[in-house]
C-alpha cells in the first residue's frame, strides 16, 4: 500500500468515535507539556 494512500485516506468509523478522545487527550499532554516539562508529562502519559 501506498504511504500517501494510507495517511490521506478517511478515518474509519472507529476512529471517527475516537476521535474527539484523542484531541482531547493531546490538548491536555501539550499543555501539560508547557507546564510540567518533557519528563513529568512523559511519566504522566506513558503510565498508561
Amino acid at each position: 500500500q501506498d504511504p500517501a494512500d494510507f495517511v490521506l485516506k478517511d478515518f474509519s468509523s472507529v476512529e471517527k468515535k475516537d476521535l474527539d478522545y484523542h484531541v482531547d487527550r493531546t490538548a491536555d499532554a501539550v499543555e501539560d507539556l508547557i507546564r510540567r516539562g518533557l519528563v513529568d508529562t512523559q511519566n504522566i502519559y506513558h503510565a498508561g
